[in-house]
This record gives structure tokens, C-alpha cells and sequence, in this order.
């Protein structure tokens, strides 16, 4: 599995749990990555 759809795979799981929406800061805190990488598993 690439970086990239991993990464996805955690943010998708980070935004179910929190039921709720939450900011880039907040998905970068959660996960260690930086803005970069967070806004591009987003897309």
C-alpha cells in the first residue's frame, strides 16, 4: 500500500471516530504528517 492511500485510509478512520469535522492543524497534530501531506490524501 502506497504512503499516500495509507495515509488516506487513516485520516478516513481519524474523521469517522471524531464524528465531526475537524481542521488540517488538527489532522496534522493527529497523525505527525505535515499540511503537504495531509491536504494531499484529502484530494
Amino acid at each position: 500500500m502506497s504512503d499516500s492511500v495509507e495515509l488516506s485510509t487513516i485520516l478516513e478512520a481519524i474523521l469517522f471516530s471524531a464524528g465531526r469535522s475537524m481542521t488540517v492543524d488538527e489532522l496534522m497534530e493527529q497523525t505527525g504528517k505535515t499540511r503537504t501531506e495531509v491536504s494531499g490524501a484529502l484530494e
